[in-house]
């Protein structure tokens, strides 16, 4: 971080200064619709709003209206919302309000069915933004001026507004709204620029230019919550001797450095910058990347700091041990978990998991507290847990959603719902199991548009996938990718049947569950509670007259056999499997009793597979691995001379880790003559390996030192995931 050596004055602001409102001089024009009546709405579009071929834009919810009014001093965009109850729109003023782009005008109905009055959402608006101008909207000729402002109190910032509405008496107030804004807004920057001007001389206090946001230290900045940055207009930039550095567009405000000083429990220096400069830094921290667990930080501060209220008994009511929960507190979890910190919660929650790309959330109670924590690239990394009155909600909440009984604390249960996401919809997995502290809650993430199932791109290097498509060709066999939970294996599954498709072929597939949703391909869902296992589906499947199999998993000797005769009369079978290597699957199917014989004839190809980290390509370093990091991978050394190593520093893309995204790599177990010959002849595992290797495929730990030779993963990485191989 670099300090200019520029400073600002430590004067006293003008008194005609001090009531400048940074919010009101940036409003943009936009303006709020309240009222119950939909075509009220639709009338304030056709008199404000036009597109240049008259049309009006719709997005949603919310109407968006760019053009100009005919009666308008100047070209001027208009920004239009809308709100059917006083309730929505006092989440829209504030919401506005965060932003930064609070309403210049809002228009309300004086009576709304059923919830507040448009008098009581004008008070409340009003405690919100006591400079929104408002324009109260009537039909009733009871409600006088007088009347009106003895309820309300102001005449400055209140009009009313007779329905049915005249088009050119709207047309005036928006052209009156303008003019007046123009003017307060051409007045108060000219004071600005004078004050700037005049205190920049008399300085003594360092001017930071937030020219470069990358000297911004975001982790330390994101401990202040956005709520105090946009009110005080400030932001923390970073620490220095102890002490949080803070720029500041008014740095005379003492009040705004207490409360900075009172929140981090740390001294404050300040340095001066503007307003635009602290609001493009305000974006980039709290709205960058990661910004969901800012938000949820501030959602359990504000949630931790709240008096205690009727309601946080009823959660504290559940927090208990969970096995001894009777049905009264069953009931009270359900309401908890319905009251709004909870669900913004768990929204916040499941919004970070998809932004930060996690595969996994795992909730997980302890004693006093609880941990939740994402996997993120196959590395479980903690984030905010709930505070300790919401923690039981927060796990009724999840099983609210998952459709789990909520009474049931004593047996494992599974779930599944939908969240959106823009442009999609994601299914979320939901597992659950009782631990001594409650109940343990892991829920997987799949999100369909962040996974290719092009064959082309799963990471094959060219000679790989010329021999998987070659095997993939062939009529009838069984494939099997092996690896551990989490490795890869469905994806590289469904690729495959992607490739496979086709209007001549019947496709069936039986899986537990059905992760993703494949077009032209009969899916089937394993119901265990029903008796609906892998072995009935695959009896019922080859009565269906299928061209192609795919099993989700081989759990056991009964499905397997039924996949062997499958392949034997003339079908492709797919599956799944869970081994260390791809020899040793032949290894485990032999000791759940399998004939070598009929292994050796009956399969084509075993594919092992892991996934390693892709080091971050925004702080990918060259440097030099430690000697006797490269010495753990048992290979010639040669192999290693005039390498290039490369490793990731961190940085705000990777959050600090060093890696973003994966990438696979594979061992293949292709089925020759000669491996035939040596498995139906019941050959050692070892035997099976040497024979593989002469033939040319190698390891996985082969394939994980040529992604790291290629500059794509680390020693490091590839050490962590094919550590166990290197011991053989």
């Amino acid at each position: 971080m670099e300090e200019s050596e520029k400073t600002v004055s430590l004067v006293k602001k003008p008194e005609n200064e001090q009531n400048i409102d940074d919010a009101a001089l940036e409003r943009n024009f936009r303006i709020l619709v309240i009222d119950d009546n939909e075509s009220i709405h639709e009338d304030f579009k056709s008199i404000l709003g036009r597109t240049d071929d008259g049309a009006v834009d719709t997005v949603e919810d919310e109407a968006v209206i760019f053009g100009t009014t005919p009666d308008t001093p100047e070209q001027q965009n208009f920004e239009i919302d809308s709100a059917f109850q006083g309730e929505e729109g006092l989440k829209k003023v504030q919401q506005a309000l965060d932003e930064g782009r609070p309403y210049a005008m809002a228009f309300v109905d004086i009576r709304m069915p059923p919830g507040w009055d448009g008098v009581e959402t004008i008070k409340k608006i009003w405690q919100i933004d006591p400079n929104l101008q408002v324009a109260i909207c009537t039909a009733y000729s009871d409600y006088s001026w007088q009347d009106l402002v003895k309820q309300l109190g102001k005449t400055d910032k209140l009009l009313i507004l007779k329905k049915p509405f005249d088009n050119i008496e709207v047309h005036q107030i928006a052209c009156a709204l303008i003019e007046k804004w123009n003017s307060n807004r051409d007045t108060q920057l000219k004071q600005r620029k004078l004050h700037t001007d005049a205190s920049a001389e008399q300085s003594s206090i360092p001017i930071f230019s937030l020219a470069d946001l990358n000297d911004i230290d975001i982790e330390t900045a994101r401990m202040l919550p956005e709520s105090i940055a946009k009110r005080f207009r400030l932001v923390v930039v970073g620490s220095d001797n102890g002490k949080v550095v803070v720029a500041m567009a008014d740095p005379l405000d003492v009040v705004a450095r207490d409360i900075v000083e009172q929140k981090l429990l740390r001294p404050v220096k300040v340095l001066a910058s503007t307003a635009q400069k602290i609001s493009a830094a305000i974006e980039l921290i709290y709205h960058g990347s990661d910004v969901a667990e800012q938000r949820l930080r501030d959602l359990v501060g504000l949630d931790t700091d709240s008096h205690t209220n009727e309601n946080d008994l009823l959660i504290e009511e559940i927090s208990g041990d969970a096995n001894e929960a009777d049905i009264t507190e069953t009931v009270t979890g359900a309401e908890a978990a319905s009251k709004a910190p909870v669900i913004r919660f768990v929204d916040l929650l499941l919004s970070q998991a998809v932004k930060s790309r996690a595969s996994d959330i795992h909730i997980e109670p302890q004693d006093n507290s609880m941990i939740i924590r994402m996997r993120v690239d196959g590395i479980l990394t903690e984030t905010v847990p709930p505070s300790r009155k919401m923690q039981a909600a927060v796990i009724a909440r999840v099983k609210i959603l998952s459709q789990m009984n909520i009474a049931e604390r004593r047996l494992p249960q599974d779930g599944r719902f939908k969240i959106k996401a823009p442009g999609r919809e994601i299914d979320v997995r939901v597992s659950s199991i009782p631990v001594i502290y409650g109940e343990k809650i892991v829920m997987r993430i799949l999100d369909s548009k962040a996974v290719n199932h092009d064959i082309t791109c799963l990471g094959f290097d060219d000679e790989m996938l010329s021999k998987f498509k070659s095997v993939l060709s062939l009529p009838h066999g069984i494939v099997i990718v092996t690896g551990p939970t989490g490795s890869g294996k469905s994806t590289t599954l469904y690729s495959a049947l992607n490739y496979l498709k086709d209007s001549t072929k019947n496709i069936t597939t039986v899986e537990d569950p059905v992760e993703y949703r494949l077009g032209g391909i009969n899916q089937i869902q394993i119901k265990p509670d029903i008796d609906l296992d892998f072995a009935l589906c695959l009896r019922a499947i080859l009565r269906q007259d299928p061209d192609i199999v795919l099993i989700g998993e081989i759990r056991d000797k009964e499905t397997m056999e039924i996949a062997m005769k499958a392949s034997l009369t003339g079908h492709l079978v797919l599956s799944t499997f869970h081994t260390n290597d791809a020899p040793s699957a032949i290894s485990r199917l032999r000791y759940m009793g399998l004939e070598p014989y009929l292994l050796s004839s009956t399969i084509n190809l075993v594919v092992a597979q892991r996934l390693v980290r892709r080091i971050c390509p925004n702080c990918k370093t060259i440097y030099d691995a430690p000697p006797e990091l490269i010495a753990r991978f048992g290979m010639d050394p040669k192999r290693f001379e005039n390498a290039v190593f490369y490793h990731g520093t961190g940085c705000q893309s990777c959050i600090g880790t060093g890696y973003l995204g994966r990438l696979p790599i594979f061992e293949f177990l292709i089925m020759d003559t000669d491996i035939r010959r040596i498995i139906a002849a019941g050959g050692t595992e070892s035997e099976i390996r040497a024979m593989s290797r002469e033939k040319g495929h190698g390891s996985l730990l082969d394939s994980g030192v040529s992604r790291m030779l290629e500059g794509l993963t680390t020693a490091e990485e590839v050490l962590r995931v094919t550590f166990a191989e290197t011991n053989n």
